[in-house]
């Protein structure tokens, strides 16, 4: 009601007015977010996968591991999701507006930042990762301990390359290529890490699970980096007509 009431008052420069969406923005902006909506859904999908897979290679205390290490993955996630959706209105603003080339120097900004983030927590996963772990681990299960180090270690590779999926999916969602963003947050929340756990473990056991989300993490920067290309090949013709 309070957030109402200025806008009731008149002491606002916005007013409410009647207006409508035309059928086809209303579907572009369905579209355009996407991407978020089926990406979290089949990063549940995964989850089920991953889970059944650990339990059936080493049962209740695989999947403990595989929890703690996304417990810490979470408070990662949420910073390179953060700021990646937080410079979205910036760069579609510039995009809107013709300004290509401030564009491409915020999402750059974005890469280095999200870089930087992820590579200072690989270092700290791969170094310090025990100290954190032993909080989510009670005394006297050493085996659950060492098993959720290992997990850790592997998994935070995930970190050298992660970040550029989640960036320009974003990136591409501001600059309104729902197509390109969908196809790329469900090769990166589904399809590749299905695929990297579909082999994976055959060779490597349960080691070959901790390394399916670094795999699918590698595949989906190289398809990103695929897809930036493309946009940055067409802004270039753009611009020389």
């Amino acid at each position: 009601m309070l957030g109402f009431a200025p806008f009731l008052r008149h002491k606002l420069a916005l007013r409410f007015t009647r207006g409508g969406i035309p059928l086809a923005l209303l579907g572009n902006i369905l579209a355009n977010g996407s991407s978020e909506f089926f990406s979290n859904i089949a990063g549940s999908l995964l989850m089920l996968v991953l889970n059944s897979v650990l339990l059936r290679i080493s049962g209740a205390m695989a999947v403990a591991a595989f929890s703690i290490v996304l417990y810490v993955d979470s408070i990662v996630a949420s910073l390179l999701y953060g700021l990646s959706d937080a410079m979205q209105p910036a760069i579609s603003y510039c995009y809107g507006a013709g300004l290509r080339r401030r564009m491409f120097a915020l999402e750059n900004r974005v890469l280095a930042a999200c870089a930087a983030i992820s590579l200072a927590a690989l270092v700290w996963m791969q170094w310090s990762g025990h100290s954190v772990i032993s909080l989510f681990v009670a005394d006297g299960t050493a085996d659950l301990l060492e098993m959720s180090v290992n997990a850790m270690r592997l998994f935070s590779l995930s970190y050298l390359t992660g970040w550029l999926g989640t960036s320009l999916s974003a990136f591409f969602t501001a600059v309104n290529r729902p197509g390109l963003s969908l196809t790329l947050a469900l090769c990166r929340a589904l399809v590749f890490p299905l695929i990297a756990l579909a082999i994976l473990p055959s060779f490597l056991g349960l080691n070959g699970v901790w390394l399916a989300p670094p795999v699918g993490c590698a595949l989906t920067a190289a398809l990103a980096l695929m897809l930036m290309a493309r946009i940055l090949r067409r802004d270039r013709s753009a611009a020389l007509q």
